[in-house]
């Protein structure tokens, strides 16, 4: 099974953070890629990433997984989000549990010209 929480903090202390409702539900393992994998993981990070096209998750490709200088470009996040720090914690339960946190600074994109 899989399954994220997301946290928010303006300062970025980690006594700061709050759960935000931006949560993916527990789910299985085809359902996560078939779905949050391929058109938000995936959408966002293949651009900076070597992560595996969605049709080739299955099993997961072993390896070691690069996420470098990353901008996410917002496909299927929320419109609207204050800036701040971001922590995701994805967990993965089965023969083996194991979970990874991401954590994003989120600042807007400002227009000096006009």
């Amino acid at each position: 099974m899989v399954e994220a929480f997301s946290y928010r903090s303006a300062s970025g202390n980690e006594k700061d953070y709050t759960l935000m409702p931006w949560t993916m539900p527990k789910q299985t393992y085809q359902q996560y890629t078939e779905t949050y994998y391929q058109n938000i993981v995936y959408k966002n990070l293949a651009n900076c990433s070597n992560l595996p096209e969605p049709d080739n998750t299955y099993p997961w490709p072993k390896g070691q997984y690069k996420l470098e200088k990353c901008v996410a470009n917002g496909d299927g996040l929320p419109e609207i989000a204050p800036e701040g720090y971001y922590k995701i914690i994805f967990q993965v339960s089965g023969e083996v549990d194991w979970e990874f946190v991401m954590i994003s600074k989120l600042t807007s994109n400002t227009n000096l010209i006009g």
